[in-house]
């Protein structure tokens, strides 16, 4: 059988949004690098690897990047709603 990794996050697209839109983004500004889900949820969900040391700045800084990508894409009002509720999900 085969094994896979289990430090992959995982986020749900918003309606009308597909990963390649949001992870061109933040690849291109951040050189972080997000792929599609996988199967059924190859349009519907955006992962992020991280092997290794993951902490709770990397999931800030991953959460700032892709709030910035959301926002540029008319998806968020306001720049930093992403960060605030990964910031309040952390106990930061």
């Amino acid at each position: 059988a085969a094994k896979r990794a289990s430090t992959v996050s995982c986020a749900w697209m918003p309606e009308g949004r597909v990963p390649s839109d949001v992870n061109s983004f933040v690849k291109d500004r951040f050189n972080i690098i997000g792929k599609a889900g996988l199967l059924q949820y190859k349009e519907t969900v955006l992962r992020i690897g991280h092997l290794g040391a993951f902490n709770n700045r990397d999931a800030l800084i991953f959460a700032a990047a892709y709030d910035l990508a959301f926002h540029s894409m008319g998806q968020t009002r306001h720049v930093g709603v992403g960060l605030d509720a990964m910031s309040s999900w952390l106990g930061d």
